[in-house]
């Protein structure tokens, strides 16, 4: 049997294959690919969706039942009722008895029983409605936040419009729940607000003090109201650290936020330095002339496609109309090639949208000349979870308070694998040095 003796071997890992080399000291020793299927669905997405999606919904249903459980010992032991078992709310026992919804209505106007009232607060801290932390969530009606904060709009209206005073009453009363009082088949129209929930909680304590109840007193009032307040707070900025990976290269650095300025000035610089162009049969990279008049285009436009960038060399450079960009296919049954994206600073734009619609355009050109002041701004919306923990980072920044209120709006994820610190150390050579073809 032969041995190696010294040797690498190379891995290249993909999501449906891993390549690999083993090299010897002066030849390839052997090669090959093994493909396999990739991890995701017919939609082509993660599988992992799927069972976080299940997970966080068992962990959401444990943590109501823990909730609910706390509640029913809490009214059990102030004798509302007779043990911690969650029987007395079943309505389908008596036919004849009124819904909780009902009984928080009528609870503003006459004085319920023990159990009566236990029901409408098991009721209310039950289905405690709709809270978030994050003005942005509220504005993208694709995700679940913003058709949930659609449907806490419409209940607002229609309690308005009603002259209802609580949820509770305007989902007995009102002709637009005649049908169905909560949310089904994936529609969101019938949600609540909590913190309406949480005003209307408090006028039934106050409604049943008036009515004499021997309830209603001021210690099951606090110790209700914390119980239905109760929530796990969002990730702190000190926990979001934690999640984020270390630079590639400087290792005590964390890595910089994707929408950062000087994050995206490295992906444009990439993009602008790889753009090779083909012409008479001749590649070649872009002449010091072409460069100079790119190089502003991504931060003048929304989205620079491959159209745009032969027109601002035709008009600056006199660029060839028979010259063709590398990478794209010009085969006649194509459509036209040059209409893919060549670069959008999603960052930049974002960041520009929101303050010049507050505060004008003078404003942003002022803002966005310090571009480390962009990375700062950058990173507060990509780490901090909260809108509180946003204003707090932003308060240095001594930002125009419409301008600060705007960025409220604005939502980061992602990070890239290098940090700000790295990156200002590679940018230079990126902006200054053309690469050898």
């Amino acid at each position: 049997m032969k041995t190696l003796g010294s040797y690498i071997l190379g891995l290249d890992v993909g999501i449906a294959s891993v390549g690999w080399c083993i090299l010897g000291e002066d030849r390839i020793i052997d090669l090959g690919v093994r493909c396999f299927d990739k991890a995701e669905n017919e939609k082509g997405e993660s599988k992992g969706i799927e069972w976080r999606s299940k997970k966080t919904q068992r962990r959401r249903l444990k943590r109501r039942a823990q909730r609910l459980l706390r509640l029913r010992r809490l009214l059990a032991s102030h004798d509302l009722i007779p043990s911690a078992d969650v029987s007395f709310c079943d309505v389908t026992a008596d036919p004849g008895s009124l819904t909780p919804w009902e009984i928080r209505a009528q609870g503003l106007d006459r004085l319920l029983t023990g159990q009566e009232f236990a029901k409408a607060i098991y009721h209310i801290v039950k289905h405690r409605g709709f809270l978030s932390t994050r003005k942005s969530e509220l504005k993208d009606d694709k995700k679940e936040a913003g058709k949930l904060s659609a449907g806490v709009s419409r209940t607002r209206d229609l309690l308005k419009k009603g002259n209802w005073r609580t949820p509770g009453e305007l989902a007995a009363r009102d002709q637009e729940f005649s049908e169905a009082k909560r949310n089904k088949d994936g529609t969101y129209k019938n949600t609540f607000d909590r913190k309406l929930l949480l005003e209307e909680l408090k006028l039934l304590f106050a409604s049943q003090r008036k009515f004499n109840s021997t309830y209603a007193h001021a210690e099951l009032e606090t110790q209700v109201l914390e119980i239905f307040s109760h929530q796990l707070p969002a990730l702190t900025v000190d926990k979001m650290l934690g999640l984020i990976g270390k630079c590639t290269f400087e290792k005590h650095e964390y890595r910089a936020p994707k929408a950062s300025w000087t994050a995206e000035r490295f992906v444009w610089m990439t993009r602008l330095n790889n753009l090779r162009i083909s012409e008479d049969g001749v590649r070649r990279e872009l002449s010091s002339e072409e460069r100079a008049a790119l190089i502003d285009l991504p931060y003048e436009q929304k989205e620079v496609k491959y159209k745009s960038v032969r027109a601002r060399l035709r008009k600056t450079t006199g660029f060839s109309d028979a010259a063709r960009f590398v990478g794209l296919s010009y085969r006649a049954d194509e459509k036209d090639p040059e209409a893919a994206t060549f670069i959008y600073l999603k960052g930049w734009h974002s960041l520009a949208s929101a303050i010049q619609n507050a505060c004008g355009e003078i404003t942003w050109r002022e803002i966005s000349k310090d571009h480390a002041r962009l990375d700062r701004i950058a990173f507060a919306l990509t780490v901090c979870k909260t809108d509180e923990e946003i204003r707090h980072a932003l308060e240095s920044e001594e930002l125009p308070q419409p301008a600060l209120d705007a960025l409220l709006d604005v939502s980061f994820t992602n990070f890239v694998h290098i940090s700000l610190k790295a990156l200002e150390r590679i940018l230079p050579y990126m902006e200054g040095v053309r690469p050898v073809a």
